[in-house]
């Protein structure tokens, strides 16, 4: 009996309400069998030991305002407090009103700068094999690609707004062929020495 008990009041902390009082006659109507419990033996202990369903409920309530009364709320952690003291992001080449504006550099020192940038350049099988075998009807593909994008990382600074017009100490653009996948993988170094860097100039050379 006392496991039938503590199974029928699991049961009704947890919702199930195995009763309902009728407003004419005030009486409980039991349901007969949950789950195989002897629900009458189990609702008349509860009501010996608990008291009637109404003030359990009314105590369940209670219980469950008292604990949200008294919960404390968990402590920020260390990557929430470095959340909300660390600066928000910005573009910079925006100023506070949302304008376009280009970054001034001239506070930085002037030290040798490099970068690279590659990319893949697919052909297809047919486009390919000209390419190798310099065949294509208009001349070098590889010699002339090679130029063309020394001549684009020159002129970065026309080609792409806000850039720096940067005094470039070299520019190195290298290709290479790839048969198994039909391709060619451009490789481009830009070098300077002065106060920004060359990412710009090695990708448009790419």
């Amino acid at each position: 009996m006392q496991s039938a008990c503590m199974a029928l009041l699991a049961l009704r902390l947890a919702g199930v309400n195995l009763w309902r009082v009728t407003p004419s006659a005030g009486r409980r109507m039991y349901s007969q069998t949950h789950g195989g419990l002897d629900i009458d033996a189990a609702n008349q202990e509860l009501s010996d030991v608990f008291g009637d369903p109404e003030h359990v409920q009314q105590a369940h309530s209670t219980l469950l305002a008292q604990q949200s009364a008294t919960a404390v709320p968990p402590a920020p952690s260390a990557s929430d407090a470095a959340t909300a003291t660390s600066p928000k992001p910005r573009l910079t080449h925006v100023d506070a009103l949302g304008k376009a504006s280009m970054v001034d550099v001239s506070a930085k020192a002037a030290t040798k700068r490099t970068a690279t940038a590659s990319c893949r350049v697919l052909l297809g099988a047919s486009a390919y094999q000209l390419v190798a075998a310099n065949r294509a009807a208009k001349g070098d593909v590889l010699a002339v690609s090679q130029l063309a994008g020394i001549m684009a990382a020159k002129h970065t600074a026309t080609l792409i707004p806000l850039c720096h017009n940067i005094p470039l100490s070299k520019v190195a653009v290298d290709l290479q062929l790839q048969p198994d996948h039909h391709l060619v993988v451009i490789r481009a170094t830009a070098t300077t020495v002065g106060a920004t860097g060359v990412e710009m100039e090695a990708l448009t050379a790419a």
